[in-house]
């Protein structure tokens, strides 16, 4: 009797999944959604709330005409935009601030001078409006203060730790993750692995389909083996469930005995391990004492 290794089935899947992965079209962005908003924006510089929204509207509309499979030009036509535009939009990674030229202040002749007495002062603006008064500055300390906040923003309020770089998952771990072998190592990789199956119905079927067979593995259903080969043959995974066909009846022994192939394959790959390392030369009573000798 053969029995299919359950492991080899296990990593034909997994190479499947992956082949999957890679022909995925994923958004950009760095967590469960892309970010939208630009870090330390000034809000002096921002445009209208209205034209702001709407931007942002079109670009999560670009996203999802991306991650459905469509071209730059395709996406570009449906939204009414320049391919150029899509194409620097997803080249920032991020929604694209459009940001307005600061307006022109009284005070900006002294921004010179202010920022030769910061390390006297150690940022206060009371102590460097009182010494910028003594050289001659005329206004009242309330619009300095307004303009030395927006000038200096880092002074205002503590900087926040940077948050450490992230990127997606490369395709044999998301393949792994698929298929429920491996954990995600973050909530920000879960976010993205559900909101990618999410965007992508064909991932979502993947991952449905893969831990599906991993479950009919491991808990020995092998009378469920062939409807699931017939869901999967009008899946992406088609080309592995084709490969089932093939040896159908060592897959349904795989899943409904105890025993495996695993042993003898192994056994196999150490005789042939043997073989290389000699390089051919040896007699076969050579390879036969390395082989038959005690561990």
């Amino acid at each position: 009797m053969q029995v299919a290794d359950r492991w080899h089935l296990i990593r034909n899947l997994r190479d499947a999944l992956e082949a999957v992965v890679r022909g995925c079209r994923f958004p950009p962005g760095n967590g469960s959604s892309p970010p939208e908003t630009a870090a330390n924006v000034d809000p002096a510089t921002q445009p209208s709330s209205a034209s702001r929204e709407r931007r942002q509207r079109r670009y999560r509309q670009m996203l999802e005409l991306i991650a459905g499979g469509s071209s730059r030009r395709q996406a570009a036509a449906r939204l009414g935009l320049d391919r150029r535009t899509v194409r620097r939009w997803l080249r920032a990674g991020a929604f694209p601030e459009r940001v307005r030229p600061r307006p022109a202040s009284r005070l900006d002749p002294w921004l010179r001078q202010v920022e030769s007495l910061m390390a006297e002062s150690r940022g206060r603006g009371s102590h460097i409006y009182r010494a910028l008064r003594r050289l001659g500055l005329r206004g009242s300390e309330s619009n300095f203060r307004r303009w030395f906040a927006t000038r200096f923003p880092h002074l205002r309020q503590p900087a926040r730790a940077a948050e450490p770089a992230w990127h997606p998952p490369a395709p044999r771990r998301l393949a792994a993750l698929l298929l429920g072998i491996a954990l995600p190592n973050s909530p920000r990789e879960l976010a993205w692995l559900d909101r990618a199956c999410a965007l992508l119905p064909r991932l979502g079927r993947c991952r449905e389909l893969a831990r599906q067979f991993r479950h009919l593995l491991k808990c020995r259903a092998a009378a469920e083996i062939d409807a699931w080969i017939e869901s999967a043959r009008h899946s992406p995974l088609h080309r592995f469930a084709h490969s089932l066909l093939t040896d159908l009846a060592a897959v349904r022994q795989a899943a409904s005995s105890e025993f495996s192939q695993g042993p003898v394959e192994g056994a196999v790959h150490r005789l042939k391990l043997l073989k290389r390392q000699m390089y051919g030369r040896a007699k076969l009573d050579l390879l036969r004492v390395r082989v038959c000798r005690p561990a």
